[in-house]
């Protein structure tokens, strides 16, 4: 992280928004939902936890891809009940 998000995100409380934070990437508001307590774990649970993630992203990715190929494959008429 960028010392300044860090910093800004670190001093937050659970379910609070900052005020905008300028990085050199632009500015952002943060939001921090939750914490968690840090705890150690072995570079195998830490390596299982990263495939955990990637398939998880893969999948969106997946699921992404289908919808946009059946957005265009097809007609979509959205029907409010004004």
């Amino acid at each position: 992280m960028m010392p300044e998000f860090e910093a800004a995100a670190f001093a937050l409380a659970p379910g609070a928004v900052s005020e905008p934070v300028r990085t050199a990437v632009g500015w952002h508001l943060i939001y921090v939902q939750n914490r968690m307590e840090a705890t150690n774990v072995t570079e195998l649970q830490g390596l299982d936890m990263v495939r955990a993630y990637l398939a998880r992203q893969k999948q969106i990715k997946a699921r992404l891809q289908v919808l946009a190929q059946l957005r265009s494959s097809n007609q979509i008429e959205r029907i409010d009940d004004d």
